[in-house]
C-alpha cells in the first residue's frame, strides 16, 4: 500500500487556523503555552503526527480543569459519567416548587 502524500496548505499569515504552541521542557517537567498564555493544570501532553492521515501534528493536552460547557445541546452520557448530570426534562420547574 502506497502512503498518501498531502499537498502543503497555503494560508496568509493572518488567516492561519493554528494556535501558536510553545513547549518548554526541563527534565520531567514541561510548561505549555498556547498563543502566549501558559496552560495551567497541565499533567501531560501527547504529540501525534501520522503523515498518512495529515501533515499537521496533533497536540493532545491532559489538563486538570474546572469544566464549563456553554452549548444548546449535550448528548446523554453513558455510565459511569451519567450520574454527574441531570437531564433537562428531569429538572423541576419553578411552578412545581411553588405547589
Amino acid at each position: 500500500m502506497k502512503a498518501k502524500v498531502f499537498p502543503p496548505f497555503k494560508w496568509d499569515d493572518d488567516e492561519r487556523p493554528f494556535a501558536d504552541v510553545k513547549i518548554k521542557s526541563d527534565g520531567g517537567n514541561a510548561k505549555v503555552y498556547l498563543d502566549g498564555q501558559k496552560v495551567n493544570g497541565l499533567i501531560g501532553y501527547e504529540i501525534i503526527h501520522d503523515r498518512t492521515k495529515s501533515q499537521v501534528p496533533i497536540l493532545n493536552l491532559h489538563v486538570i480543569a474546572e469544566l464549563d460547557i456553554e452549548t444548546g445541546m449535550m448528548p446523554e452520557l453513558p455510565e459511569p459519567w451519567n450520574y454527574c448530570y441531570v437531564l433537562k426534562n428531569q429538572i423541576p420547574s419553578d411552578n412545581d416548587a411553588q405547589s
